[in-house]
């Protein structure tokens, strides 16, 4: 997908607490749960990050992960998503190493 500098930039704005980032991961695990019944997906491996004010006031990230379908098939789908997008970025830095 291509990036959307402004929508990362909005994005990138701190959830104002631990509890209302998980709140929110659970709100969005629960809609693409909904989704993945919807469009009749088997196996849904999904991570995710974001910003948050930390409980000293500081600003940190917070991530977490969610499978939905078969559990024994979750850590083939993560090395398999891992090859690929390593592969990519290694295209991309002898892209630039040749003078991109």
């Amino acid at each position: 997908m291509p990036s959307d500098l402004n929508l990362y930039r909005e994005l990138s704005a701190p959830f104002p607490s631990l509890e209302a980032l998980n709140e929110a991961i659970t709100a969005f695990y629960a809609e693409l749960g909904e989704l993945r019944r919807k469009y009749r997906l088997l196996n849904v491996t999904v991570l995710v990050e974001a910003n948050l004010i930390q409980s000293d006031g500081t600003e940190g990230s917070g991530a977490a992960r969610c499978h939905f379908g078969n559990e024994a098939h979750q850590l083939a789908m993560i090395a398999q998503a891992y090859g690929r997008t390593k592969a990519e970025w290694d295209e991309r830095l002898r892209w630039l190493a040749r003078g991109g």
